[in-house]
């Protein structure tokens, strides 16, 4: 088995051994180079060959973000497992890494509730790299397990509008009632170019706003980033319905939706909508290059100095 760096054009045959969010993200990038290696938006993509059956048999993929790289897919066809290719494709990963700028570990991050990753991680584990609980928490949940919720059948004929439609001053208005209530959990002034626009819901009347979803997207579904509410309840289940049916017109029933557990009015939201519903966690596996870079390069200062 060899390793070998695909380019954009080399992609396709491996493309059946890469995970599928991650492959369509792969598949949808504009390539500056066809020929180069880091083929856009920082990813780079190894395959596991074998010359002698001119055959596939696994790929990683790994993403530079900031001072990380991020481990995106990685899989050896179980076929061929055992033989030593998860190693080869991660030490050929971690080669590359350590001639690169500013890169201070590779990590992977394992969702509880996938035994895909889960089984990632453990490899991970056993070839040197550590791990530890991720603080961020979600509820998933796609959007045709809600749309009928009883609750949201519930939902008074309250007067909701889009974001796009709030006015700027009432936004403002609110952000200030955030801050002094201690309920600023979102990054402040509200900007309605940081959501989408159409599927958030605002309740305004009287130039304040008393119930606000702001929903967000990212190429793995949809985001309730925040939810507030100043009255009961009720209005705040109005604005979500309205924003859960807008979504499913946009972006499909089927659409994945998260809902981080950060505020009470989330929470409560998550107990309405999927009763019984358990957060997904997450496990961090970590490689610091810091050691490695410490150990070469001290190694290299003893030679000199003798």
């Amino acid at each position: 088995m060899d390793v070998v760096k695909l380019n954009a054009k080399g992609i396709p045959p491996f493309m059946h051994l890469i995970e599928a969010e991650t492959g369509g993200i792969l598949e949808n990038l504009t390539h500056g180079n066809p020929d180069s290696f880091m083929i856009g938006n920082g990813f780079m993509v190894y395959g596991l060959y074998n010359p002698n059956l001119k055959k596939a048999q696994g790929a990683l993929v790994a993403q530079v973000a900031g001072t990380s790289v991020v481990i995106r897919s990685l899989f050896v066809d179980p076929f061929y497992s055992g033989f030593g290719g998860g190693t080869m494709l991660i030490e050929e990963l971690t080669s590359d890494v350590f001639y690169m700028d500013n890169i201070s570990e590779i990590e992977f991050l394992a969702s509880s509730k996938d035994p895909s990753q889960m089984e990632v991680a453990g490899f991970l584990k056993s070839r040197g790299f550590e791990s530890e609980v991720a603080e961020e928490a979600y509820y998933r949940v796609r959007l045709s397990e809600i749309i009928n919720a009883g609750v949201l059948s519930k939902a008074s004929d309250r007067a909701t509008h889009p974001l796009k439609e709030a006015s700027d001053s009432a936004l403002r208005r609110l952000g200030n009632e955030l801050v002094e209530g201690g309920d600023a959990f979102i990054s402040l002034p509200i900007k309605k170019q940081d959501y989408d626009e159409d599927v958030s819901m605002v309740i305004e009347k009287d130039g304040a706003i008393s119930d606000i979803v702001l929903v967000s997207h990212d190429d793995s579904g949809l985001i309730l980033s925040y939810a507030y509410s100043k009255g009961s309840g009720m209005g705040i289940i109005s604005a979500l319905s309205a924003a859960v049916n807008r979504a499913v017109e946009k972006f499909g029933a089927e659409t994945l939706l998260r809902i981080p557990t950060v505020t009470d009015v989330s929470k409560k939201i998550v107990d309405k909508i999927i009763p019984g519903a358990r957060s997904e966690g997450y496990i961090r596996c970590y490689y610091s290059m810091l050691p490695l870079y410490e150990n070469i390069y001290g190694r290299e200062m003893e030679l000199k100095n003798e």
